[in-house]
């Protein structure tokens, strides 16, 4: 599944001794995800720039960076 693909993507990208935890979902979590850029493709042009490992290595960085700081930002 798709999820064990993302986790396993970022353990290589970000954190290879990470321990992945799975819980039950909440009552608002959607039960299925399947993004689709198609209309962002059509519509605006738009392709993806950044390898979906390098986009995780950026994330981390960005959130350990905010939460260090206390900036959350959401």
């Amino acid at each position: 599944p798709y999820v064990t693909y993302a986790d396993s993507t970022y353990k290589k990208a970000v954190e290879p001794d990470l321990q992945v935890t799975y819980t039950a979902l909440t009552p608002d979590d959607p039960k299925q995800r399947k993004p689709d850029i198609t209309k962002a493709q059509d519509v605006l042009g738009w392709q993806p720039s950044v390898e979906l490992g390098d986009g995780l290595k950026l994330m981390a960085v960005d959130f350990r960076e905010r939460i260090r700081s206390g900036n959350e930002g959401w």
